[in-house]
């Protein structure tokens, strides 16, 4: 039986909407080559891909996020004989550096550089929106980078207005899903109109503040520019969930 898709209100391609019961595979956020490379050959790959430079093993088990010294120079033995790690002779030991000209190269680069991926993905998605929002940011675990395999993405968006709000109902399912199938991990989006938003500046809700001090912008003004008015309307939020939508008014 074919599984249901609908319409993609961004750009007009088709999104497959997949059953809940179906299982997706997690990326992990923090550290994104652990999902390609899962043995302690990314710890290793991490440390040296981030730089130009080269590292001793003692260097490398210091700047590494997993492992041992014995750990990580069994995998050096390994990556250098297959070529994607160079080895240097030095004063003491060898140095190792990370070999840019080797063919797999662009696959561990690309793994590595996972976070400023996404966040151009979404800003691209979140820039079709329409009407255009206020204000749109990632916040949370993934925001501060600190996010790992079962973290969610969560996206706050302002908008305008109710009606804008509702428009956007479609378009945000869609946007949803297409997170969800470029990392595996759920998108959470937080939407609000401009007046909701700034009623929770005035009360002093703590989610503000994490809003501004983790936030990382998407699109619109910045969202301590957008609740900086004491002036509010109508009081709620509308938390949005991959399974459906809860609202509180």
């Amino acid at each position: 039986m074919p599984s249901p898709c609908r319409r993609n209100l961004l750009d007009d391609e088709i999104v497959d909407i997949l059953p809940k019961y179906w299982h997706y595979g997690l990326v992990d956020l923090q550290h994104p080559l652990r999902s390609l490379v899962p043995s302690l050959d990314w710890a290793v790959l991490e440390v040296l891909a981030a730089a130009e430079s080269s590292f001793g093993v003692s260097q490398i088990g210091r700047l590494s996020s997993s492992g041992s010294r014995m750990g990580h120079s069994a995998v050096l033995l390994r990556l250098v004989e297959h070529g994607l790690v160079l080895a240097e002779p030095a004063n003491r030991g060898l140095l190792y550096r990370f070999n840019r000209n080797h063919m797999l190269a662009p696959a561990v680069l690309l793994a590595v550089g996972l976070r400023g991926q996404l966040l151009e993905r979404l800003r691209d998605r979140v820039a079709q929106l329409a009407p255009v929002p206020v204000h749109a940011s990632t916040f949370g675990s993934f925001a501060r980078g600190e996010a790992g395999v079962h973290s969610d993405i969560d996206v706050l968006l302002i908008a305008n207005s109710d009606a804008d709000e509702i428009e956007w109902e479609p378009q945000i399912d869609t946007l949803e899903a297409q997170v969800m199938s470029w990392t595996g991990n759920r998108c959470r989006c937080l939407v609000f109109t401009v007046e909701r938003a700034r009623r929770l500046a005035a009360s002093g809700e703590l989610i503000v503040a994490k809003w501004i001090a983790d936030g990382v912008l998407l699109a619109g003004e910045r969202i301590a520019s957008v609740v900086d008015d004491t002036a509010a309307a109508s009081s709620g939020v509308r938390r949005r969930h991959s399974a459906g939508v809860a609202t509180r008014r």
